[in-house]
């Protein structure tokens, strides 16, 4: 890995997705896809989706990717400026309140497990992940490779992207729905037949970490957690 640097986080320049995760019941939500203007320079920086859920082993998973869309027989996109952050809220309150009323939550981090990119000597890329609960020190290793530290273990790279999405027919649909001369009915093509899926063998960047889900919730009467994700840009 490369030397340290300072980091500076820029919330903003890339799209901010979160996921709220209680340990019993399960519970997640997460979408995004390329709708941060800022992070469109930068695909490295654009996190298209974040997904966090506990596992049946006491542990809590956790997903960022991010450069969807790469061709099939694409590069690896890597880049060694860019800071990726896995913000844990674990003072949360799941009580749902009215509004005007205040739960008490702060909705701010009190863990942040960092991830960087950089290469060795010979140009060889790496994955450090610093703080994440359960492991025994910073976790560093080759991409596309099981990092395992105590509890903890991580992996990052290039993977076939899961998603299935007519792409086209859905920009076909919004179109008919904006124009009055259209019929306002849906385009997806592949309602009439085989289904199309906009995604088929594109790939997708990814860093997935898992880690011990009590060590995560920290001290509380409850096990409830936030989670969300944000890219930052190093200061050069």
């Amino acid at each position: 890995m490369r030397n340290k640097r300072t980091w500076t986080t820029a919330l903003g320049l890339a799209a901010l997705v979160a996921a709220a995760v209680q340990l019993e019941p399960r519970e997640v939500t997460a979408a995004d896809h390329g709708d941060s203007p800022m992070a469109a320079a930068n695909a490295a920086a654009d996190i298209a989706d974040f997904y966090a859920w506990e596992t049946s082993r006491g542990t809590v998973a956790a997903v960022i990717t991010f450069a969807a869309g790469i061709a099939p027989g694409g590069d690896p996109l890597y880049d060694d400026s860019i800071l990726y952050t896995i913000h844990i809220d674990n003072t949360a309150d799941p009580a749902e309140v009215p509004f005007w009323q205040d739960n008490g939550n702060d909705n701010a981090s009190d863990i942040q497990i960092l991830v960087r990119f950089g290469q060795n000597n010979v140009g060889d890329w790496g994955v450090q992940l610093v703080d994440v609960p359960g492991s025994d020190d910073v976790m560093v290793g080759p991409v596309g490779e099981d990092i395992v530290s105590g509890a903890a273990t991580a992996v990052a790279g290039m993977y076939d992207d899961p998603f299935f999405f007519d792409g086209d027919g859905f920009n076909a649909t919004i179109a008919a729905l904006i124009d009055p001369t259209e019929a306002a009915d849906v385009m997806f093509s592949g309602l009439g037949g085989d289904a199309v899926d906009t995604f088929a063998g594109t790939n997708t960047m990814a860093i997935v970490v898992e880690f011990d889900a009590a060590i995560a919730a920290g001290a509380k009467d409850n096990t409830y957690i936030q989670m969300w994700a944000t890219t930052g840009q190093v200061a050069r």
